[in-house]
């Protein structure tokens, strides 16, 4: 798939589940094949301010799906 047709996913990185690594791993391997676009967040660093999370939910917004790991 390439151009608009290819889709946006939006990984936020939560550091909560476990098996993140493999899901990490598919994610890749569907951007490299062009299968999607994927653009992650990390959300352990700090706090967001308002600017960051308005930037985040247009992200959101802008996703096909949101991934949460």
């Amino acid at each position: 798939m390439t151009g608009s047709a290819t889709k946006r996913l939006l990984v936020l990185e939560s550091g909560l589940f476990p098996d993140r690594e493999t899901v990490r791993e598919a994610l890749q391997y569907m951007e490299q094949e062009g299968i999607c676009q994927v653009v992650h967040r990390d959300l352990t660093g700090p706090a967001l301010d308002e600017a960051g999370w308005d930037r985040l939910l247009r992200q959101i917004l802008g996703s096909e799906k949101v991934i949460t790991l």
